[in-house]
């Protein structure tokens, strides 16, 4: 997966209550993603989210009007809370197509991350658009396959 800073919601952001994302996408830019290609969206784990008690993240790709996704703001894509003992740094908690037909014309795109049962004390979170998503899987070292 290529990345592209123009194109990241959250960069190793720390989420301890609930927040939007550090950057928004502004839909009026010029973006250029390649001719015929759909947009995906991702959201990884990149520190292991903490807190002293059950608290849960969900994730949800935003549509707005205003860059602080407040005005008239349309999900796109949402999560089910996700509890922390899932929020490990390598776990992907989105991964999919921009569904682009209900963002209704808004102008702006972020990730809102709400915090339940929290706060957290550790956690962060990289998101954006990417073309291609990592899909590779990862073997222990020395994996010795017999046959080959």
């Amino acid at each position: 997966m290529i990345l592209d800073s123009t194109n990241l919601f959250s960069n190793q952001q720390a989420v301890t209550a609930t927040a939007n994302s550090t950057n928004v996408i502004d839909l009026k830019s010029a973006r250029d993603l390649g001719p015929g290609r759909d947009a995906n969206v991702f959201i990884a784990v990149t520190q292991d989210a903490a807190a002293a008690g059950a608290a849960t993240v969900q994730f949800a790709l935003v549509a707005a009007d205003s860059a602080d996704l407040a005005t008239n703001p349309v999900v796109l894509l949402q999560t089910d809370a996700v509890g922390k003992a899932a929020l490990t740094a390598g776990a992907q908690v989105l991964r999919a197509a921009v569904p682009t037909a209900r963002s209704g014309g808004k102008r702006y795109l972020g990730i809102t991350y709400t915090v339940a049962n929290g706060p957290l004390t550790a956690g962060k979170f990289t998101a954006g658009l990417a073309l291609d998503l990592q899909a590779n899987i990862a073997y222990p070292e020395a994996l010795n396959v017999s046959g080959f």
